[in-house]
């Protein structure tokens, strides 16, 4: 599928399509899911009033749901949505905090090995936490989330003629950076899982 470089994102609202396409993310088939996240990545890089709108009729619930669904395409199309609302505004990083996106994603990189999925969780926690360090308190796993950064950091095949992999090489880092920065607990996770030779 190609997104549109102007989408028709005020002509879908008008005309009432939105709660449709928001059914569709409930108990439909997965394929009718996917199409239907397709339609809202076009929505949830558009406006702040636009995707005020999406959140206003559930919409966000509906597509955080869905990063626990067991088919990769569906759960990369979901956090892509999520990684469009977080760049949106401040008050949707906010939103996402409430809605508990920190622990969802760092479930999602513990068990995951899907590097596109992994660049995105990446990516958005990275947007998240760079002004909202503050949010890792004790609801937060925060050791698994340092043991999954690292996972990650020790795992790559470094390449920097590969920009991906090198993107998520430089947001894992930038991630440790803000984390260590202001948890000194932080510290010791790193000394403790072995990444330190790899930085």
């Amino acid at each position: 599928s190609i997104i549109p470089e102007d989408p028709p994102i005020e002509i879908i609202l008008e005309m009432n399509i939105l709660p449709g396409l928001i059914e569709l993310l409930g108990n439909s088939p997965a394929e009718f899911q996917y199409e239907a996240l397709w339609c809202l990545i076009n929505i949830t890089s558009g406006t702040e009033n636009q995707v005020k709108i999406l959140k206003n009729e559930g919409g966000i619930e509906k597509i955080l749901d869905l990063l626990d669904h067991n088919l990769n395409e569906i759960k990369e199309l979901a956090i892509w949505n999520i990684e469009n609302i977080a760049l949106d505004s401040p008050k949707m990083q906010e939103f996402l905090i409430e809605k508990k996106i920190i622990n969802k994603l760092i479930t999602i990189l513990s068990v995951n090995n899907n590097e596109a999925i992994n660049i995105h969780c990446i990516y958005i926690l990275k947007i998240i936490l760079k002004n909202n360090v503050t949010c890792l308190n004790e609801n937060v796993n925060v050791k698994m989330l340092i043991n999954s950064i690292s996972k990650i950091i020790m795992s790559i095949k470094f390449n920097p003629d590969n920009k991906e992999v090198y993107q998520l090489y430089n947001d894992c880092f930038y991630l440790l950076s803000y984390i260590s920065e202001k948890l000194k607990e932080c510290k010791d996770y790193l000394l403790e899982n072995g990444v330190i030779p790899y930085i």
